[in-house]
């Protein structure tokens, strides 16, 4: 048996469809279907030793709803996690209730569940008193928005093991992607608070600050021979 090593995930497939190489550790999720399809390749799966999630900042001021333990608990029954794993993750994942997988020998299965249950969801947020005063559609208490801003592709992707998977150039044009997400969040920051705007627009300054200072950055790179 031999092991070739490739710098990307990109020369690890070209590898493969060029019969450089018999097998693969793991292919992306994009990649299953039409990898399923082929009918010289077989597919095998197995649950991996590992797992991703999204952290709250309890600590937060602008976001103190996360200090709530009704509102995680509603949150967590308001996310369809299984549909999100069918659908963007090729059905390659399993929802996750502990810090160890079903496998493990430290698994208990009496651990809470928290099962996709919209209408559970809203009676946790309602007992919360995140309720939509407006009917703006958009849950508020005392005249504050819940609203709140995930970076999850720039986090689950933040690891040594996606940067290897997705190959240098793919994982560098998703973190530049980040940018316009921020603008797009301090846009909708802005639009989503009724009554004072000097929140919003801070937020937008800093972010235009930094925003210039990454372009300089990036001009002067380009400067150097």
């Amino acid at each position: 048996m031999e092991f070739h090593f490739y710098p990307d995930y990109a020369s690890v497939v070209a590898a493969f469809d060029a019969q450089e190489i018999d097998g693969l550790s793991s292919i992306l999720p994009p990649d299953i279907q039409g990898t399923a399809a082929r009918d010289d390749v077989q597919l095998f799966s197995s649950v991996e030793s590992g797992y991703e999630n999204v952290l709250l900042n309890v600590a937060n001021p602008n976001a103190p709803f996360f200090q709530d333990r009704s509102v995680r608990q509603g949150l967590l029954h308001a996310i369809d996690r299984d549909a999100l794993i069918r659908d963007a993750l090729a059905g390659q994942g399993i929802v996750a209730n502990s810090l160890f997988s079903p496998e493990h020998w430290a698994y208990s299965d009496t651990v809470a569940v928290y099962s996709y249950n919209p209408a559970q969801a809203a009676q946790l947020f309602d007992a919360a008193g995140w309720v939509d005063s407006d009917g703006d559609g958009v849950r508020d208490k005392d005249g504050k928005p819940f609203a709140f801003i995930l970076l999850v592709p720039l986090a689950i992707t933040s690891t040594k093991r996606m940067v290897r998977r997705l190959g240098g150039r793919r994982w560098n044009l998703l973190h530049r992607l980040v940018y316009l997400s921020a603008i797009a969040a301090s846009v909708h920051y802005y639009l989503l608070v009724r009554a004072d705007k000097l929140l919003p627009l801070a937020f937008a300054t800093t972010l235009f600050l930094l925003l210039l200072w990454r372009g300089r950055d990036w001009s002067r790179r380009i400067g150097q021979p």
